[in-house]
């Protein structure tokens, strides 16, 4: 029996591979600020789930570079809600 993290995590690499967390917060911001292609819906869609539940799951961070990393991809979870709303207002217009 594996845990929910853990489930999550395995779930990511299956369909996506296996990025690390600040690789993942680092490509997120780049698609969303223009310094790199723009990620398709779905997959921004999919990380932004992925960093939010793994910030939800996550255990006592244990050392300054956790609270450091935790804290990337709270912000992160934040740039990608704003760009996915941005999204759909363009949309809508």
């Amino acid at each position: 029996m594996t845990s929910e993290r853990t489930d999550l995590i395995l779930q990511r690499v299956e369909k996506w591979g296996g990025d690390d967390m600040p690789t993942l917060v680092l490509g997120l911001r780049q698609s969303c600020n223009g310094a790199a292609d723009p990620w398709d819906d779905e997959y921004l869609v999919a990380v932004v789930h992925y960093l939010d539940e793994r910030v939800r799951l996550w255990q006592q961070p244990s050392d300054p570079i956790d609270v450091h990393v935790k804290g990337m991809c709270r912000q992160a979870v934040w740039i990608g809600r704003a760009e996915l709303a941005a999204r759909k207002l363009t949309e809508a217009v």
